[in-house]
């Protein structure tokens, strides 16, 4: 997605009819992540345009856009102000911005899905879904004795693969040109509670959970204490 003459090769061949644009970098490195989460998707808007098609694509954002929410905002709706205090989520919104532009200026059939927390096994360690499922196999390896995180009293809202794809679709078949829909469940849940579901499903005790500073497990940045989805947008699509 970096690389614009392999972007415009892949939409050449391939001439999709319909795009979910996932690629995303979150190295926290601001050239990087711009590369990818910006820049890509020009590539991908410029690389339709030249091969005049009429392509859908369903850009993927991320609830990190939002950024800096009070827990009073909540839940959190699209029109709510983007605020980001990460690399990731700055880049993310431009991508979206981005997005927006092109449907506005070139007519590009682009809408913008805002996904909130995937509760899905095998993400990435640098997720505390993706972290706590490997620190609870490292556990039942006997490798660790107790499963140590930072701060767990933050809110999140955490949606499963089948329903964010339920969404995605209802988003890429009816959602309306160069409008962000949000994607979730709606609900906030806490990081110890998930934490306790997820060790459950091995037969653990919650009991080996150690809550420590989050400095000392090298958490850094801005921590929101509580975000969670208005998904009342994409459940008026999906009703439909």
């Amino acid at each position: 997605m970096t690389d614009v003459s392999s972007v415009t090769e892949l939409i050449a061949r391939v001439k999709p009819s319909l795009i979910f644009h996932l690629a995303g970098s979150f190295t926290g490195l601001f050239e990087n992540d711009f590369q990818v989460n910006t820049l890509g998707a020009k590539y991908l808007f410029d690389s339709i345009l030249s091969e005049k098609l009429d392509t859908r694509v369903v850009v993927v954002g991320s609830a990190a856009e939002y950024g800096a929410v009070l827990a009073e905002d909540n839940p959190i709706a699209e029109t709510f102000p983007c605020r980001p205090v990460s690399v990731y989520g700055l880049t993310k919104n431009y991508q979206t911005e981005m997005a927006k532009y092109y449907a506005r200026t070139s007519n590009i059939d682009v809408v913008i899905a805002r996904v909130f927390n995937l509760a899905v096994p095998g993400l990435s360690q640098r997720l505390f879904y993706g972290r706590a499922e490997a620190m609870i196999q490292a556990y039942k390896n006997k490798q660790i004795s107790k499963v140590e995180f930072g701060n767990l009293s933050s809110e999140r809202d955490y949606i499963g693969i089948e329903d964010a794809a339920t969404q995605l679709i209802a988003i890429a078949e009816r959602g309306t040109l160069g409008e962000v829909y949000n994607v979730g469940s709606g609900l906030p849940k806490t990081m110890r509670s998930l934490l306790i579901e997820m060790l459950s499903k091995d037969g653990i005790s919650g009991d080996v959970i150690v809550e420590a500073s989050s400095e000392s497990v090298g958490r850094k940045g801005f921590d929101v204490p509580r975000i969670y989805a208005d998904i009342s947008k994409v459940a008026s699509i999906q009703n439909n």
